[in-house]
């Protein structure tokens, strides 16, 4: 069986030179890498991180991050996901034109720019859509949230993308949750290590 982690931030260009980014640094993803391989002896266990998290990664943006998955889920052996990924929530647009890696560069001579920003595609929801045998760990971020609130925000990614667990965090209150399809939150608590383990 094969236990998959995938962290770290993700990018979405906009110009050459020019993208916005969930910042994260895949620390999360490489504790529950080192907890799983000593938890689940017989598991094959792989970590996938980002290019913002290791350098010599191929992945940078939400596509590459999708075509991961993509080719996770045609391996039956595929068993377990975390998806940890930071993924940039938005794409953005200046003047219109077609963003891109190598699309034209600003020029900051001509002065200040508005960007537009439009929601990303959602890649979490693709996930057990045709593999519910995949055990789906995903996780949500709050910031500055009730206990409820963020609870509540946990349980709709659960509710919406079929996930077998969420472990919501708020990044303000240092908050943790683990959140199951039953409706029942636990380990609440602000001690991250506890947490994962």
């Amino acid at each position: 069986k094969k236990v998959h982690i995938i962290g770290g931030g993700t990018f979405s260009y906009v110009r050459n030179h020019l993208a916005l980014a969930m910042p994260s640094f895949g620390t999360t993803a490489k504790k529950l890498y080192n907890l799983c391989s000593d938890r689940f002896e017989k598991a094959e266990i792989s970590l996938h991180l980002t290019k913002m998290a290791h350098s010599e990664s191929n992945l940078a943006t939400n596509e590459d991050v999708d075509r991961l998955i993509q080719n996770l889920k045609k391996d039956l052996e595929t068993k377990i996901i975390f998806l940890n990924v930071g993924l940039c929530d938005y794409t953005g647009t200046v003047d219109g034109l077609e963003s891109g890696k190598y699309a034209e560069r600003l020029k900051t001579s001509e002065g200040p720019r508005s960007i537009d920003i439009v929601p990303a595609d959602k890649i979490v929801k693709s996930i057990r859509n045709s593999r519910k045998d995949i055990f789906l760990v995903a996780f949500n971020t709050t910031c500055g949230a009730t206990q409820q609130e963020q609870y509540l925000a946990g349980l709709n990614l659960l509710k919406k993308n079929s996930c077998n667990l969420v472990l919501a965090n708020d990044t303000k209150t240092r908050l943790n949750m683990i959140i199951t399809p039953e409706e029942a939150r636990y380990c609440v608590t602000s001690d991250r290590e506890m947490v994962l383990k």
